[in-house]
């Protein structure tokens, strides 16, 4: 484990959520948890930077000293304060010559972002690149020699889609640049999709949760049988607010156009990265209709739906409305979203990323849903305290 995980696990051994000082705790994790210029010098001092790590104009003339060897020309600008996207991070996967299992550490743990979407034509040829230890000239000269990839656009689950992991074994057994080119044409409409097999697998758990009489409705009336009556799952929104456990009442939400980001924006106990892309109504609603949405979304959004649905069959099975977990059972959560993620191509939950700090946090505590909710609704609550008091 680095050393930034081990600080920023020594600080949530310290989190109680029935202290007082609760909230002072929460926001030493936010503080606690690195910028984006700390993690691109944790990457270059990994990388043979032996420069002074206080100096920007050396450690960006250093970067991009390797990217002019590699016959990169990037417009990126390095030590910005902000998370780079994508195209910086593969040139930097070019550019340092790292392996697959390298790149896919950078993603996670420098990024914060997903790694190669095979379903991409692009991106596809970056990993039989990177796996294949060829240059970004040649990279760029498959990516001219391939087929247009098709505006696939929405998925269409009922259609036969490659899982991710599916095209990922085909591209490690091609072992020539013909091959590879041969393999597009052959499988042209398989790509092109965004994030198919992530949202095959959303729309799959939603349906279990959601449906008449789903794990939802079972929980609410295991675990709140007292409002199971008035508590309305008979759309989106409802259904996320009933998993967040948010109080309805709460007076920011009455003009809040079914939204939830008024009680995130600029709250002060969860992390900007948390904050941005966080699940909400429109999110969801779009992955099930099979449209466009961005990586980050559709991760969190997965997380947030598996985490749920583990812990409210654990009540449901139980069915005791104060559920106690054990050691065991937290493993088997974190094993259960894990083996997901990594069947969707995401990246594993990462203690260092703040929204994945967030359930793996409560994941260890005896009541690991209503920890969740009890974090949720503290930050409503602050965030209506806050209003209330300008």
């Amino acid at each position: 484990m680095g050393e930034y995980t081990s600080i920023i696990e020594s600080k949530t051994s310290n989190v109680d959520l029935s202290a007082d000082d609760f909230k002072s705790s929460l926001v030493d994790i936010v503080k606690a948890f690195r910028s984006a210029d700390d993690a691109i010098d944790e990457f270059i001092i990994a990388h043979a930077y032996k420069g002074d790590i206080n100096d920007t104009k050396m450690k960006t003339a250093f970067i991009k000293s390797k990217l002019k060897d590699a016959g990169i020309s990037s417009r990126y600008l390095w030590y910005s304060g902000k998370t780079f996207d994508k195209t910086p991070a593969f040139e930097l996967c070019f550019a340092f010559s790292i392996n697959i299992a390298e790149s896919e550490e950078l993603f996670q743990k420098i990024c914060l972002k997903r790694g190669f979407d095979c379903h991409s034509i692009k991106e596809a040829i970056y990993y039989y690149c990177i796996k294949n230890q060829l240059s970004y000239d040649k990279a760029r000269e498959l990516i001219e020699l391939a087929p247009d990839e098709p505006a696939n656009g929405s998925v269409n689950f009922e259609a036969d889609v490659l899982f991710t992991q599916s095209i990922i074994e085909e591209l490690n057994r091609i072992d020539s640049d013909e091959g590879l080119i041969d393999f597009f044409n052959r499988n042209i409409d398989q790509f092109g999709y965004n994030n198919a097999t992530a949202k095959k697998i959303i729309k799959r758990i939603w349906d279990e949760i959601a449906s008449d009489d789903g794990i939802i409705a079972k929980e609410i009336a295991i675990t709140m049988p007292e409002y199971k009556d008035e508590i309305k799952l008979n759309n989106t929104y409802n259904i996320l607010i009933a998993i967040l456990g948010i109080n309805k009442d709460n007076s920011l939400l009455k003009d809040s156009d079914r939204s939830i980001k008024v009680i995130l924006k600029d709250n002060p106990l969860l992390h900007k990265s948390a904050e941005k892309e966080f699940p909400d109504r429109l999110s969801i609603e779009k992955i099930l209709d099979g449209k466009m949405v961005d990586d980050e979304k559709i991760r969190k959004v997965m997380i947030l739906l598996l985490f749920y649905r583990y812990w409210a069959k654990r009540i449901i099975e139980s069915g005791k409305g104060q559920f106690f977990a054990d050691y065991t059972d937290a493993e088997r959560c974190t094993d259960d979203i894990n083996k997901f993620l990594d069947e969707a191509g995401y990246p594993a939950l990462y203690m260092g990323n703040p929204y994945d700090w967030i359930f793996m946090f409560v994941t260890y505590d005896e009541s690991p849903l209503d920890a969740f909710r009890y974090f949720i609704n503290e930050l409503a609550i602050y965030k209506e305290d806050y209003f209330n008091n300008l």
